[in-house]
């Protein structure tokens, strides 16, 4: 029987550790993506979009929020946060808080101190929205607009970081006769929560006149107890000016008295009344023939704007519930509007199987300049970085070949998104085929 010395084991060791290397290194380069034509196109696109003025910059800091961590995004955001130009501080703030990046957060940080007040709000707002504190003071000293009216954007981001700088603010606007602010007021308690704001909101809904009230019954839908506030707010449903708030305050309470009651009111033969009711079960995960049936006759309904309604609250309805079947019949709504808010929706639950809407989509909106229809294309290319196939290849080549800025660069980040993801996918099996092979550690 050959010896085994310990030089032996040793040498043996490191070569099958350099193997492992070797093949790691092999393995990503044959699974990781190249620098197609393709992708090719998509960084010159974005680069001469980059190049060629402030205008361009802006609009691809807009669109760069779409792309949650993407490296060419990330490049514009810092150098635009290095910029004199506040209008690009602005914008990356913007594209860093749809983010909603905490490991982004020090590049705001130095925002804090600009000379521009805007930049300063800006930048402590998006901290805020990631949990951060340190723009509070700024924030708790901007709490109101030019009108007086409490700044909801401000008071909710303050609310995610524990201040209650806008709840005195707002408890006593909430009662006024001022419409503008008492419903800012009941917002930001419906957005803030809690005993206090819970109090507030009763209170009001006793006060308030009828026209003035149902803000404050969505927010304490938002902010109640079921338990409580279900009969409380249901009173009202008697009173015309009201019904509608009190059936999306019931689809926020949720819990089984509430589902009851929307029941009740999808049997109505109010069109809207019901198309909200259904709409608020389906918040609550509700989706069966009932619903179905109810959706569907406000699906079909001539009125633009209850088929807008649909759209909207369909595109945020729980991903636990199906409704990509009626997203994908409304984006071929004749009104443009309908669609741009239908194809918002798909782009966030996107798949194979949506090429043909989405291709639908760009094709009957790709030479519209400006309004929905445009925005609508660029949801389609949104929704083209989940897509793989020769016609998604198409369609995004197509884009980048556009005439138009916005295509270009929507067109671009869609296909670096694309890219990146498939990187990330094949660096995973590297590691997974590569871990596979390992050697154990055994003594010799």
């Amino acid at each position: 029987m050959r010896e085994t010395t310990r030089e032996a084991v040793e040498f043996g060791c490191a070569g099958r550790m350099a193997a492992l290397v070797l093949f790691t290194i092999l393995a990503a380069s044959s699974c990781a993506p190249s620098d197609s034509p393709l992708v090719q196109q998509a960084r010159k696109s974005l680069d001469d979009a980059w190049n060629g003025g402030p205008s361009l910059q802006v609009l691809t800091l807009s669109l760069i929020g779409d792309y949650p961590g993407l490296a060419e995004g990330r490049q514009r955001i810092e150098q635009s946060l290095a910029s004199p130009s506040f209008q690009l501080k602005v914008e990356a703030a913007h594209a860093l808080e749809r983010w909603s990046d905490p490991d982004a957060a020090p590049l705001l940080l130095p925002l804090l101190e600009d000379a521009n007040p805007l930049v300063q709000r800006v930048a402590a707002r998006a901290l805020a929205k990631m949990g951060r504190s340190e723009g509070r003071s700024i924030l708790e000293s901007a709490v109101r607009d030019a009108e007086e009216v409490l700044d909801v954007e401000i008071c909710s981001a303050l609310a995610k970081i524990g201040s209650e700088a806008c709840v005195p603010e707002a408890e006593r606007d909430v009662t006024k006769k001022n419409p503008a602010l008492a419903s800012a007021a009941a917002i930001v308690l419906g957005e803030h929560g809690g005993e206090r704001a819970q109090r507030a909101l009763r209170a009001a809904l006793q006060a308030q006149r009828a026209e003035r009230r149902a803000p404050v019954i969505e927010a304490l839908g938002e902010a109640g107890e079921p338990s409580v506030d279900v009969a409380a707010i249901q009173r009202y449903a008697r009173y015309k000016e009201n019904v509608l708030a009190v059936v999306r305050a019931l689809g926020d309470l949720g819990g089984e008295r509430a589902v009851t009651e929307l029941r009740e009111f999808a049997g109505t033969d109010d069109p809207l009344v019901r198309a909200e009711a259904c709409l608020a079960l389906v918040d609550l995960g509700v989706l069966d023939d009932g619903v179905q049936s109810g959706l569907e006759q406000a699906l079909a309904d001539e009125r633009t704007e209850l088929r807008f309604l649909l759209a909207k609250r369909l595109s945020a309805a729980p991903d636990a519930v199906d409704v990509t079947p009626l997203l994908s019949r409304l984006v071929a709504d004749e009104d443009a509007q309908v669609c741009q808010q239908a194809m918002t929706g798909l782009a966030a639950r996107a798949d194979q199987s949506l090429l043909p809407v989405v291709s639908e989509v760009w094709t009957k909106h790709k030479a519209d300049d400006d309004g929905p229809g445009y925005y609508a294309a660029l949801q389609a290319l949104v929704a083209a970085r989940k897509l793989r196939g020769e016609a998604a290849d198409k369609l995004l080549d197509e884009a980048l070949k556009s005439q138009n800025w916005g295509h270009n660069v929507q067109a671009a980040l869609s296909v670096l998104s694309r890219r990146a993801e498939s990187s990330a996918e094949a660096g995973k099996q590297a590691g997974l085929a590569g871990g596979s092979d390992a050697p154990s550690e055994r003594r010799a």
